[in-house]
């Protein structure tokens, strides 16, 4: 994102190239249904939006972090979220700063 802001690409193309980069990685996953692919990149966009049209601060950068969770893990990592009344990402953010916290 950093590298593509500093070439002077505006924010609407930086979403376009990172979803036209991503969109074959996700088809290429044969374990996924059709579905599963359009939630992945739906999901996968509003990401990179959100980070795209968000100024830069250069004192602190959001990184995209995606990992490939098993159905059940990602089943229970979305009770608990909806437990703590948190999207699942606010609760993995969570989760991961209360982890390293931990001496």
């Amino acid at each position: 994102m950093t590298d593509l802001r500093k070439s002077g690409m505006k924010p609407a193309l930086i979403v376009d190239h990172l979803i036209g980069v991503y969109c074959p990685l996700v088809a290429a996953d044969a374990i996924l249904s059709d579905k599963q692919n359009a939630d992945r990149v739906r999901r996968f966009a509003r990401l990179v939006t959100d980070l795209a049209y968000v100024p830069s601060d250069p004192d602190e950068v959001d990184v995209l972090v995606q990992t490939a969770l098993p159905p059940d893990l990602l089943s229970q990592v979305d009770q608990s979220a909806g437990r703590a009344g948190l999207s699942r990402d606010e609760w993995i953010e969570r989760s991961i700063k209360r982890q390293l916290s931990v001496p």
